[in-house]
């Protein structure tokens, strides 16, 4: 793992009755997104317990941002290298009115601009992390136009439209919470370990706002969500590291979940035609650029949406299969709303929405 943590600084207050101690350490660029990169460059003046705290959030697969990553603008749905949805692929996306002219848009994640802040406090057997990350990009939209073309050996042509790109800054934040567990082999009788942690939240400009996640089972008619999370508690919520939400890939028989996100609007333009809330949502899901799926979810009352412009969106789901001979495995889920000024005004600005979690697929 290269040195790219360029900056460690420590900020230690003790408080008498609690015994808390407070540490801060700044890292700058592709420290947040390597599993495994625990080193603090040549840079010593961390403590020890830091370290480890540190060490424990950069080996943890929950908590890695790859995945959110498209490398650049891509089809409204993709996959690459993990197979999905059985049927469920939703229609290419409509640009403006006419069947032919199709939208391709992405984020390619600058790594080396991108920064984590993290601050550990310290009480007694127990310490809560907080993470500050800076996700620094560049969002791409390209429209084309597409039709039948006798002259061309594919039997039709695409001709490129418009193409317009955003730089972006995202902040995201999220707590980890540690507990000290015996240890006998340790000189100090016990060692650290990730206990919880809490939804990833994160946004670019203050309009736009996702407030719900839920997912059901589609087959069970009572209608009781198996998860969900609202915007007033997502932050302080935990997700038990050894207990994180789980799915299971049955080979023949998969269980379809209906996933909805509810997003609020504080300056909705732009709105395409009845079918349109004015904005679009995607749901990522998996662990790096080349074993992920984009799916994009509607608010058209279709594919399993009730209700047409409701600012609820849908996405009927299947769990995904698992790496080649493992038996079950640790991915993330990243759910983005961005709304049509960012999506169809070059100069309109960059607003968005994510929430991302951990989950687990086993396979059976």
């Amino acid at each position: 793992c290269s040195s790219d943590l360029k900056d460690v600084t420590e900020d230690i207050n003790h408080n008498k009755e609690s015994k808390m101690k407070r540490f801060t350490i700044t890292l700058l660029s592709l420290g947040m997104f390597i599993v495994g990169c625990d080193q603090f460059g040549n840079n010593e003046t961390g403590s020890s317990t830091e370290e480890e705290l540190l060490a424990l959030i950069n080996a943890d697969e929950a908590f890695t941002f790859d995945g959110l990553d498209d490398e650049g603008d891509e089809e409204g749905d993709y996959t690459e290298g993990i197979e999905v949805d059985a049927g469920f692929r939703m229609m290419g996306d409509t640009l403006l009115p006419g069947d032919n002219v199709k939208l391709r848009f992405g984020r390619k994640i600058d790594r080396e601009a991108s920064t984590r802040d993290v601050t550990f406090e310290v009480n007694g057997d127990t310490a809560v992390g907080t993470v500050a990350l800076s996700l620094v990009g560049t969002f791409y939209v390209k429209s084309i136009e597409w039709g039948e073309d006798s002259t061309t050996s594919s039997g039709y042509s695409i001709t490129n439209i418009d193409t317009f790109s955003k730089d972006f800054t995202s902040e995201f934040n999220r707590k980890v919470r540690f507990i000290q567990v015996a240890d006998a082999n340790n000189p100090d009788g016990y060692h650290w370990k990730i206990d919880a942690l809490t939804m990833g939240m994160g946004s670019s400009g203050t309009k736009l706002s996702i407030t719900n996640i839920a997912f059901y089972n589609n087959a069970d008619s009572t209608g009781e969500a198996v998860l969900s999370y609202a915007a007033d508690t997502a932050g302080d919520i935990y997700f038990s590291r050894d207990s994180l939400p789980s799915f299971t890939y049955n080979w023949g028989s998969q269980t379809t979940y209906r996933v909805e996100v509810t997003v609020s609007n504080a300056d909705p333009i732009l709105i395409l035609n009845d079918q349109d809330s004015g904005e679009k949502v995607s749901m990522h899901y998996g662990v790096s650029r080349r074993f992920k799926a984009r799916r994009g979810m509607s608010d058209a009352g279709t594919f399993g949406d009730v209700t047409a412009s409701d600012n609820v969106f849908t996405r009927l789901w299947r769990p995904h299969r698992i790496r080649f001979g493992s038996h079950s495995m640790i991915a993330r889920m990243f759910f983005s709303a961005v709304d049509n000024n960012t999506l169809f005004v070059s100069d309109g600005g960059y607003n968005t929405s994510i929430w991302t979690f951990p989950y687990q697929v086993t396979s059976n």
